[in-house]
């Protein structure tokens, strides 16, 4: 058997050369896509680490006032926050109305 392949050129015991460079495209474009992956996980990585920051200033905003006696109060109107709210957003320091209208801002 070792007798068969040594009269053949590289290109037929090893397949057509072409081919090898198609290969290499390949594995560059794989490369590529495995680039934008990682991109997008550290912008998604970034983005989740910006919102757990600002929760965690809120809630420690929210501690503040509770501290100081205006937890459960508005900070913009100061007309109470209603429990609903509270119970569902511990952290909430703007009545419903008053962060709709920061949000719109």
């Amino acid at each position: 058997m070792a007798g068969t392949t040594r009269g053949r050129s590289p290109a037929g015991r090893f397949g057509n050369p072409r081919k090898w460079t198609n290969l290499g495209n390949m594995s560059k474009g794989f490369g590529e896509s495995d680039m934008a992956q990682v991109q997008s996980d550290r912008a998604t990585s970034e983005s989740v680490r910006r919102l757990i920051d600002e929760n965690q200033r809120q809630a420690e905003h929210a501690t503040t006032r509770r501290a100081e006696g205006t937890y459960g109060l508005c900070e913009d109107c100061g007309q109470t926050i209603s429990a609903e709210r509270l119970r569902f957003l511990p952290d909430a320091t703007r009545c419903v109305s008053c962060q709709a209208r920061l949000e719109q801002r």
